[in-house]
């Protein structure tokens, strides 16, 4: 590590959003354009720098751990801590921006928009978490207040995610966290440098998220496509990536369902279990009501999003929907990712 610590403001509010896949999934990791929701649940990371001691005070919501105390110079071990670290993340967010803290700080993380009661939602926590947290020691180590923009935040964040995750996964839910919108995110050659573009929502198309009640194990569902890939014609895969790059290039709702009869045909194929854990039942009920349903990332629980031109059938699925059982999730799309409140500190655009 290089740079040097200085306190800066005395008190620190980092906030970042999460996210919803809408298209791409699986596709996006062989290349396709797949498209990210950033929506307004927010990850915060508020600090206040100490200037008498040099110990990091942890406290979290949501993220269920026991206050921890950590000395600076923790910060300085080449042995990565393990991811069930409450302190990891941090740990990696400082290695991406190169920096040893001297000051000891309070540091409070919270994560409790990402959970419905003591389950975690589908909406990208630790992507969100490990953001803000990038984003923060970014504002930290900088030399004057306030330099950091989302942009910066991006690839730094984008390192200290895969660090902590293995290499696994392809950082979409981290293009959400730092660049806000809805994103086209395409993995390149070079996966470290991903391309992004923001999509302007299109008018006339509404949208609605839904919870299936189950949680999904992301890791899972990629050893099964991992699998699959291997042994296994790809056609349908192949077809996968050519919807995933129409609705990047206009998404409207017969694209977004030339998507979803695509995502089918790839998970009968495949048998990855997208359609699993009430994405079935959703899907449906959908084409009974006339709307287009589709399960949100991997799949096999979690999140779905409906999508509709008349709001009024959107109300109507949510009503069946609600009927059994499954809830709506008040969801809007975060206009902004990363950005930053102190005392005298204006947001980061």
């Amino acid at each position: 590590m290089t740079k040097q610590d200085t306190p800066g403001s005395q008190s620190l509010t980092v906030s970042a959003p999460g996210k919803l896949v809408l298209w791409g999934e699986y596709a996006v990791l062989v290349g396709a354009r797949a498209g990210v929701l950033a929506v307004d649940r927010f990850a915060r990371c508020r600090s206040t720098i100490s200037t008498s001691d040099s110990t990091w005070q942890i406290t979290t919501d949501g993220f269920a751990s026991k206050p921890i105390s950590l000395a600076a110079s923790w910060f300085a071990s080449e042995q990565a801590p393990p991811t069930s670290h409450p302190g990891a993340l941090l740990w990696y967010a400082a290695q991406a921006n190169q920096w040893l803290p001297k000051n000891g700080a309070r540091l409070h993380i919270d994560s409790s928009a990402f959970y419905q009661g003591q389950v975690k939602l589908g909406l990208g926590s630790s992507a969100a978490v490990c953001t803000a947290l990038t984003h923060l020691c970014a504002e930290l180590s900088a030399p004057t207040p306030s330099l950091t923009t989302n942009l910066h935040t991006f690839p730094m964040a984008l390192t200290a995610h895969r660090a902590a995750q293995q290499g696994a996964g392809s950082g979409i839910d981290v293009a959400a966290s730092s660049l806000g919108g809805l994103q086209a995110y395409q993995l390149t050659d070079t996966d470290h440098h991903p391309l992004t573009q923001t999509i302007h929502w299109p008018q006339g198309l509404y949208w609605r998220a839904f919870w299936t009640g189950s949680p999904a194990s992301t890791t899972h569902h990629l050893k099964r496509f991992d699998d699959w890939r291997a042994g296994s014609a790809t056609h349908t895969l192949d077809d996968l990536v050519a919807a995933s790059n129409a609705c990047s290039e206009r998404l409207d709702l017969t694209r977004l369902g030339q998507y979803v009869a695509a995502l089918r045909r790839f998970d009968a194929a495949s048998q990855v279990g997208i359609y699993a854990k009430g994405h079935e039942d959703l899907h449906k009920l959908a084409g009974r009501v006339g709307v287009v349903y589709k399960p949100c990332g991997a799949g096999g629980g979690d999140l779905g999003v409906a999508f509709a031109e008349d709001p009024a059938q959107l109300q109507r699925f949510a009503g069946r929907a609600a009927a059994d059982n499954i809830a709506q999730i008040r969801l809007e799309m975060a206009q902004h990712g990363v950005t930053t409140q102190a005392g005298n500190h204006q947001p980061n655009p």
